[in-house]
C-alpha cells in the first residue's frame, strides 16, 4: 500500500481508480512527470490492455495542475523527418492521459516535430480535443513561445517551455512551425514579462546529455541564469535518467526527472522515475514552495511506472541523494503525505 496523507485526506492505495478533493487544503499543488511516449515497446503495453498510468492515477488527480513531457506526435499523417528515432501515437492514448489526471503537456522537445508540421498540427488538435493544455510548440516561434498562465486559489502560475535539441530544423522560426528554441535572452525576457503579474514561474527545459547522472555546464549555467532572472522552478527533461536536484538562490532546479512511460530499460537508471510535487502557499502576498517526490520503478517489460518494493524505493532515493549530494536532501515524510520524500536544501 502507498499512503498519501494530509490533514484532510484518508488513506489512498495504489489500487484506487478515482480520487476527489485537494491534497493540501490552503495550498496549490503542482505535479510533474517525465518523458512520455506511446510508440515502440509501449505499443505492447497498450496491446496488452495495460493502462500505463494505472499505478499513478490514484495520486496525480490530487494536484491542481499536473504536467508531463509529451515525446511523440499524435498523428496518423505526415512523413518522418530525418532523425534517429521518430515517435507517433494514436489520439485515443490521450484519454489515458486525461484519465490519469494530467492537465498540461510540455512540447518543446525533439519528438514534437517527428512527423513535421502536419504531425504537429494533428497533435495540437488532439490535445485540444482532450482538453489538455500545452506549451513549447506551434505554427511559428511566437506561437511556440507563448507562456501558459494559470490561476489556482489566488496563486497565478506561469509555465514556460523551451528546448535545446538536434536537429536544429526542429526549431520554430518567424514563419516556420516547430518548438520554442533555447535562447537565453528570449528566455530571460519571457521570465521578466510574466514575473510582473505572476506569483510563481516554472520553466520547463528539454536539455542535457542522455544517460548522464549529472548536468553539464550548459545546464548548470543556464539553470542558474533562469533562477537569477526570476524563475522559481526549473524542470528538466531529455537525459532519460534522473539527474541532480539543486536548490540555488531562491529557486529549485530538477535537472532531469527521467523517463515516465518510455521504451527504455537496458540500464536500471532508465527505469528510475518519480512524480515531483510542489506545494505552493501564499502568505502576505508572497508564495513559498515545498517540494516532494514519490518514486516509482518502471516495469521492465511494459515500461510503465510501477510501485516499487521497499528495497527498490530505497535504491532509487539513495541514487538520487548521491547525485544531489550537497545540493539537495531527501527525507521520508512530507507535508503532502507519509509516502513521499521531502526535498530540501
Amino acid at each position: 500500500m502507498r499512503i498519501i496523507l494530509s490533514a484532510a485526506l484518508a488513506f489512498v492505495c495504489a489500487a484506487c481508480t478515482q480520487v476527489s478533493g485537494k491534497a493540501a487544503p490552503g495550498k496549490t499543488v503542482l505535479c510533474f512527470a517525465g518523458d512520455v511516449t506511446f510508440d515502440y515497446a509501449v505499443k505492447k503495453t497498450l496491446d496488452a490492455k495495460i493502462d500505463p498510468f494505472g499505478e499513478v492515477k490514484s495520486f496525480v488527480p490530487y494536484a491542481d495542475l499536473a504536467v508531463f513531457n509529451l515525446e511523440t506526435a499524435i498523428t496518423t499523417n505526415g512523413a518522418k523527418v530525418e532523425k534517429a528515432f521518430n515517435f507517433r501515437s494514436p489520439s485515443d492514448v490521450l484519454e489515458l492521459v486525461t484519465n490519469a489526471g494530467f492537465d498540461i503537456a510540455a512540447m518543446a522537445n525533439n519528438h514534437s516535430m517527428d512527423y513535421g508540421w502536419i504531425g504537429l498540427k494533428d497533435t495540437i488538435a488532439a490535445l485540444k480535443k482532450y482538453k489538455i493544455e500545452f506549451g513549447g510548440a506551434g505554427s511559428n516561434l511566437a506561437a511556440a513561445s507563448v507562456p501558459l498562465i494559470k490561476e489556482v486559489d489566488g496563486i497565478k502560475i506561469a509555465f514556460l517551455f523551451y528546448g535545446y535539441v538536434n536537429p536544429a530544423t526542429l526549431y520554430a522560426g518567424k514563419d516556420k512551425p516547430g518548438i520554442a528554441k533555447y535562447d537565453k535572452k528570449a528566455m530571460l525576457d519571457s521570465i521578466a514579462g510574466v514575473r510582473t503579474n505572476c506569483d510563481f514561474v516554472v520553466v520547463n527545459v528539454h536539455w542535457g546529455e542522455q544517460y548522464q547522472d549529472y548536468p553539464n555546464e550548459l545546464q548548470k549555467s543556464l539553470g542558474h541564469a533562469l533562477i537569477d532572472g526570476g524563475a522559481d522552478l526549473v524542470m528538466g527533461h531529455h537525459p532519460h535518467v534522473l539527474q541532480t536536484v539543486e536548490f540555488y538562490g531562491g529557486g529549485a532546479i530538477f535537472y532531469s526527472i527521467g523517463n515516465f512511460v518510455f521504451p527504455q530499460w537496458s540500464d536500471i537508471r532508465m527505469r528510475y522515475t518519480a512524480l515531483v510535487w510542489a506545494a505552493l502557499e501564499k502568505k502576505d502576498g508572497k508564495v513559498t514552495a515545498e517540494y516532494s517526490v514519490m518514486p516509482f520503478l518502471r516495469d521492465y517489460k511494459y515500461c510503465y511506472p510501477d510501485t516499487p518494493t521497499e528495497s527498490e524505493e530505497n535504491e532509487i532515493i539513495a541514487h538520487w541523494s548521491k547525485i544531489s549530494k550537497e545540493k539537495a536532501a531527501f527525507t521520508k515524510g512530507a507535508s503532502l503525505g507519509q509516502g513521499l520524500y521531502s526535498v530540501t536544501k
